[in-house]
């Protein structure tokens, strides 16, 4: 009975320190991006997004179009609301998404904390997870992303969907995962990478972000502007059950 007493600490107080390993882990990161001192963001830029699902042949990625992007996002609120402005990219145009387009085609999604789980959460953004995870209760460990070591922080949402962010030695988060059901995939995954962390306007942040879901990207942005604590209006879908979509065309 002692023996199985002292095991029973032993592993108790072995996960209260790795609670506090992450947690330490989590304190230096926020420390380089700034996460804490945020209270909004606004960030924009040019590259491609790609529509979901709509791939011409199942081995084959989405369709692409070229695309101007801007997000603006309330931690505080945890609302995020993204506008994506769309132009034909594929000639000839394959598979869907309403090709070809012969105007600009602008989108807007609002997603809020009680939106469906999915790619446009706050939390899946730099300073987003870092703020998520110092709320909940992370676990610390290891793996070797690109054939370097990484430390891989994980915490779950709403009890269910567990998100794993992936630090460099530099304290800098390369990328986010999580996995998200989907009604033609299953158990989707969504992984979202950073790369080339600059100093913008006093943060850090990352001048590429690239968004998979499933196993072709939705997005692939070079950020060319990024306004900490920008002036923003944000608030939650009404019901916030699903993001709320917007769709206009230019004429």
């Amino acid at each position: 009975m002692r023996n199985a007493l002292v095991l029973v600490a032993l592993a108790v107080c072995s996960a209260v320190g790795f609670t506090q390993d992450a947690t330490s882990v989590l304190r230096e990161v926020d420390q380089a991006l700034g996460a804490s001192s945020l209270k909004s963001i606004r960030y924009s830029g040019t590259g491609f997004a790609y529509n979901f699902l709509q791939n011409w042949r199942p081995d084959g990625a989405y369709p692409r179009f070229y695309a101007k992007y801007t997000r603006s996002i309330d931690f505080e609120k945890g609302v995020s609301r993204e506008e994506t402005t769309r132009s034909q990219y594929e000639n000839p145009p394959r598979g869907g998404g309403q090709q070809p387009l012969y105007t600009d085609t602008t989108g807007v999604a609002v997603t809020g904390e009680n939106s469906a789980w999915g790619g446009g959460s706050v939390m899946l953004t730099p300073q987003g997870f870092v703020r998520a995870a110092l709320a909940a209760r992370p676990t610390l460990s290891q793996s070797r992303g690109g054939g370097k070591p990484m430390t891989v922080v994980s915490f779950t949402v709403k009890d269910k969907y567990k998100v794993n962010g992936y630090v460099n030695a530099q304290h800098l988060i390369e990328k986010i995962e999580t996995w998200t059901p989907q009604p033609t995939l299953g158990d989707m995954s969504i992984e979202t990478t950073f790369s080339d962390y600059c100093d913008f306007n006093g943060v850090k942040f990352p001048a590429r972000i690239v968004q998979k879901q499933w196993i072709y990207p939705v997005l692939e942005l070079n950020v060319a502007s990024v306004e900490p604590n920008a002036a923003v209006n944000l608030q939650a879908p009404a019901g916030g059950a699903q993001a709320a979509r917007v769709e206009s065309t230019k004429v």
